[in-house]
């Protein structure tokens, strides 16, 4: 048992790393963690052996030891399960596909693979079959699109605002900027800003200036934060405070020994 209870503390550690490292990136670029092939075969794995593990643990260990250790038991595999939870909902119900509809003197078009153009009011921006926005607001991408590039004339920096107006006054809601890997809330949906282009795309002869956004709704975010949350926290108390219990109860069994030996 005190074999086992070694490996599960050193793999749960290794499964919370991988899970946060999964988490990170895609909390920072919008790609789903199962996109790639490796990237699907960490899921599967992290998953599988956290099933394994906390099955194993509930059903063949007990939480003894420290108070610290107790709350850390179960604070480690409850947190593997609600982390399990928040990848499957994850893949099935996060929706990334966005498109927006042009709100301009009742006309309506459809912002073509997600390029918005600046100091136009989108009145609907839909993700999927959800609505970013309120009944009376519209959806704006500023005109200070910025592009930082290197000496070779490659591009290093994006940056760009959007804001959400009132249709009627104009009056700006909620404003945020937008640069690579640094995504922003609005109204519970997450916006990536993916590209700039100074010209309409596919038009390279336009002056307009464009933005695409990635516009990202997945319910199943906060469940997989507070799972690692917990993973991390329960992992450290856990296994940590375990081991210094047990090297605890080892030195007094020793000294019982000794004791034992004298008399």
């Amino acid at each position: 048992m005190e074999k086992f209870y070694k490996i599960s503390c050193i793999l749960m550690g290794a499964v919370t790393l991988a899970a946060l490292i999964v988490t990170l990136i895609v909390g920072a670029t919008g790609t789903p963690p199962t996109a790639s092939k490796i990237g699907l075969a960490v899921v599967i794995v992290c998953l599988s052996l956290m099933a394994i593990l906390t099955v194993l643990a509930v059903t063949l260990m007990k939480s003894g030891g420290s108070l610290p250790h107790k709350i850390g038991f179960y604070l480690m595999h409850g947190g593997a399960i609600v982390l399990m939870v928040g990848f499957i909902i994850t893949e099935l119900a996060t929706v990334t596909n966005s498109y927006a509809a042009l709100n301009a003197q009742g006309e309506e078009v459809r912002a073509a693979g997600g390029w918005f153009e600046a100091e136009h009011a989108y009145g609907s921006v839909k993700v999927g079959d959800k609505e970013l926005l309120g009944k009376d607001e519209a959806f704006l991408l500023r005109e200070n699109v910025l592009t930082e590039y290197y000496a070779d004339g490659m591009p290093k920096y994006y940056e760009a605002t959007v804001a959400v107006i009132n249709k009627n006054s104009g009056v700006t809601v909620r404003e945020e900027k937008l640069t690579v890997n640094h995504p922003k809330y609005i109204n519970g949906y997450k916006i990536y800003l993916m590209d700039k282009s100074a010209a309409t795309p596919g038009d390279p002869s336009s002056d307009g200036r464009f933005a695409l956004l990635l516009i990202k709704y997945n319910p199943g975010e906060y469940a997989v934060l507070i799972g690692i949350a917990c993973l991390v926290a329960g992992t450290f108390l856990s296994c940590f405070t375990g081991f210094a219990d047990r090297r605890k109860k080892q030195k007094t069994d020793e000294g019982k020994e000794k004791g034992g030996d004298r008399a």
